[in-house]
């Protein structure tokens, strides 16, 4: 290769020094993606015993060459990035690949192509790596740089590439391990029953509740002594609707089913927002989704029949829990009946089951049990007409 053509092929991967990742340091500062890249070479490096059919050095290559789309993109964290996103850096990297002296050319070309399908074990080797580095990273940072959307994905991101490794299965469950004693030495772990409360309504709250497995009942109470649910809350979701100021909840908690619950105290986590404007953006995308939903119920709960209100809200649960059973859909939540249908409507048992009674008889919903399952498109067109 031409000295020229090799500096201005070096120019181009030197922008990864600079280029940062979503991730931290141990030291507190952005690690950059040139970094990220290296690490993955290591620990292909030390995996080639354990892989003795793959080709390590084919495996070091493509951890080195991942990345180098982001010399013109930047990085973009996966739970942002669009398949826009990837299409750019996708293009502009090829066109920059065309421009290589031909055999280099052809030779990652025909990388970045085995690494997108997958196919091989080298290429599923370097995406195991790619990942569990994340993960690594993650862990070793200040928790402080974790957006709140990572407290869950740290924990499930990259099964499912490790998943042909017995070995890297084992190594993926060391660095769960690794991530749970993190979350427990920063946050309080806090276990729940079913039916347990975890705040009332006009409880002044001093912690931030987040649910790491399980689910959460959101609900107020009427005049009437009336339970009026309000969401359903999965793994992953902040609980709380006020944690900035000083006033009351205007909701109690009750764990929906055996769950557990982090907490933070209100400085730490106003600590945690202040470095993180990631996890500020996070969380106001979060509250933005429930306002969606509040008015959404908003507006079924005025003039509307019950019928079409249920109709309503049995398309939403469908939409979070909903499994395919060929031409119907069961709604996989244990605990939703009836009488708890009837709660999250505010309406009395006896209307709800009318109400039921009538979507069955025009063959919307079915009941074998204890399980509901629907019809989703038909309840849609039953509730907009």
């Amino acid at each position: 290769m031409e000295p020229r053509k090799l500096l201005d092929i070096l120019d181009i991967g030197e922008r990864l020094k600079d280029a940062t990742r979503h991730c931290y340091t141990s030291q507190g500062r952005h690690e950059s993606v040139a970094e990220h890249s290296w690490r993955c070479a290591l620990m292909a490096y030390f995996l080639k015993d354990e892989f003795p059919q793959a080709d390590m050095n084919k495996v070091i290559t493509m951890c080195i060459i991942h990345d180098l789309g982001e010399s013109f993109t930047g990085d973009i964290p996966t739970f942002d990035k669009t398949q826009e996103d990837e299409k750019r850096e996708d293009y502009l990297l090829k066109e920059w690949l065309k421009l290589l002296p031909q055999d280099y050319s052809l030779e990652m070309l025909a990388l970045f192509d085995e690494m997108a399908k997958r196919e091989t074990i080298e290429a599923k080797l370097f995406k195991a790596i790619d990942s569990l580095e994340a993960l690594i990273q993650h862990n070793e940072s200040d928790l402080k740089t974790w957006s709140e959307n990572e407290y869950e994905l740290n924990k499930v991101y990259a099964d499912d590439k490790v998943a042909f490794s017995k070995y890297l299965t084992e190594l993926r469950e060391e660095v769960r391990k690794d991530t749970i004693e993190k979350l427990l030495k920063t946050g309080c772990i806090l276990k729940l029953n079913k039916k347990q409360i975890l705040f009332y309504e006009r409880d002044i709250l001093e912690n931030v509740y987040f649910l790491l497995s399980g689910k959460a009942s959101i609900y107020k109470m009427n005049e009437f002594g009336e339970r009026k649910v309000i969401f359903i809350l999965n793994e992953g979701e902040i609980i709380n609707e006020v944690f900035l100021s000083d006033v009351t909840s205007t909701v109690t908690c009750e764990a929906f089913e055996k769950s557990t619950i982090i907490k933070f105290s209100k400085k730490d986590f106003i600590d945690i927002m202040e470095n993180d404007f990631n996890l500020v953006k996070n969380i106001i995308k979060v509250l933005e989704h429930r306002d969606r939903r509040l008015c959404r119920q908003l507006k079924n709960s005025t003039y509307i029949k019950i019928e079409k209100k249920l109709a309503a809200k049995l398309y939403r649960l469908n939409r979070e829990f909903g499994v395919k059973k060929g031409q119907w859909y069961f709604l996989d939540v244990p605990g939703v009946t009836v009488t708890y249908l009837a709660d999250m409507l505010g309406c009395k048992r006896e209307t709800l089951s009318r109400a039921m009674k009538i979507l069955q008889n025009d063959n919307l919903v079915k009941i074998e049990g204890k399980k509901i399952y629907i019809k989703p498109d038909e309840l849609s067109l039953f509730f907009k007409n």
